[in-house]
C-alpha cells in the first residue's frame, strides 16, 4: 500500500495561525541552503524527500520574491498616482450632500475600536451614530454602510489566494 502525501502547495495555502512557524516569522532562513532548512525540521518536510523540498523551496523562493517586487512597483505606482490626483477632503453625493472622507478619518479609527469591542452588536446603528460626536458629520445610511462593512472585514474572507 502506498503512502499518500499532501501536495506540498495545500500545506502553503493552510492558515497561518494553524501552522507553527519553524523559522519565527522569516519568509525563508537567509543564508540557508535548500538541504539546511530540510534538516532543521525533518518531521515537518520528510514526507516530501529532500529533492521534491529542494525543488519547491527554490521555486516558493522565486515566487516570493516576484511577488515582492511586484507589490513594490505597485506601491511606487499608487504613490506616484496619488500625489498627482489626491482624493478630495470631501464626499459629495446627490442623496446625502456633503461629507468628510471616511478613509482615514477618526470615525473610522473608531468604528473600528467599536466593533472589536462589541459595542457595534450591542447598539442599533441609529444610537451608535449618535454615541460620538466623530460619527454624526456623516449621514446615518453611509454610517450605517460603514458599520456593515467593518463587520464583513471580519467575517468574510480578506483576500483572494494568487492563483497560476
Amino acid at each position: 500500500m502506498t503512502q499518500t502525501h499532501k501536495p506540498f502547495k495545500i500545506i502553503l495555502q493552510r492558515p497561518i495561525a494553524k501552522i507553527k512557524n519553524p523559522h519565527h516569522g522569516c519568509r525563508y532562513p537567509a543564508g540557508k541552503t535548500p538541504k539546511q532548512v530540510f534538516e532543521m525540521h525533518p518531521e515537518l518536510y520528510q514526507p516530501y524527500g529532500l529533492t521534491r523540498f529542494r525543488s519547491n523551496y527554490n521555486s516558493l523562493k522565486v515566487a516570493i520574491k516576484k511577488s515582492k517586487e511586484k507589490a513594490d512597483s505597485d506601491s511606487a505606482a499608487l504613490a506616484h498616482d496619488r500625489q498627482l490626483h489626491p482624493p478630495p477632503a470631501t464626499h459629495t453625493s446627490t442623496s446625502h450632500g456633503c461629507y468628510p472622507r471616511w478613509d482615514g478619518s477618526a470615525a473610522q479609527r473608531l468604528l473600528k475600536q467599536d466593533v472589536d469591542s462589541g459595542l457595534a452588536e450591542i447598539f442599533k446603528p441609529q444610537l451608535l451614530h449618535a454615541y460620538r460626536p466623530e460619527y454624526v458629520v456623516f449621514p446615518l445610511e453611509v454610517f450605517r454602510d460603514h458599520i456593515h462593512q467593518e463587520r464583513r472585514a471580519r467575517t468574510e474572507k480578506a483576500y483572494w489566494l494568487n492563483r497560476k
